[in-house]
C-alpha cells in the first residue's frame, strides 16, 4: 500500500526500507562493542531515527544537501543514542560482563 500512497518505483521502494533497517545500526554495534550504551538510548536512537526516515519518506524528501536522508537520519539516531546513553543510568557491570561472555564466548555447542 506504501506504493499507492507514494507512487514510487521499486528502487525507491527498496531505499525506504533499507534506511528503516539502517536505524538499528548503531544499537546492534554499541551493544557488542560500547559498555556504555544504555537501552533507553538505543531505543531512543532508533526512535529518532526512523522518525526522521518516516518523515521524509511521506514528505517525499529523499536527499538533504545532496546527502541521502537514511544516512542523516543514521547520524542523528548515533547521536540520540549516545546523549541518552551519557543522561541514563549505566548498565551494571555484571549484565555488561554477563552478556559479552555470552556473545563472545567460543562455544559452538548449542
Amino acid at each position: 500500500m506504501l506504493w499507492v500512497y507514494l507512487k514510487a518505483t521499486l528502487v525507491e521502494l527498496l531505499l525506504i526500507v533499507y534506511n528503516g533497517m539502517a536505524q538499528f545500526v548503531p544499537g546492534f554495534a554499541a551493544a557488542f562493542w560500547w559498555p556504555r550504551a544504555t537501552a533507553w538510548g538505543v531505543a531512543a536512537g532508533i526512535a529518532v531515527g526512523i522518525t526522521i526516515a518516516v518523515v521524509a519518506v511521506t514528505s517525499q524528501v529523499s536527499a538533504l544537501f545532496g546527502i541521502n536522508i537514511g544516512l542523516i537520519a543514521l547520524a542523528v539516531n548515533t547521536i540520540a543514542a549516545i546523549v541518552v546513553s551519557y543522561l541514563t543510568q549505566p548498565p551494571r557491570s555484571e549484565t555488561v560482563e554477563a552478556f559479552r561472555a555470552a556473545a563472545f564466548s567460543e562455544s559452538t555447542s548449542l
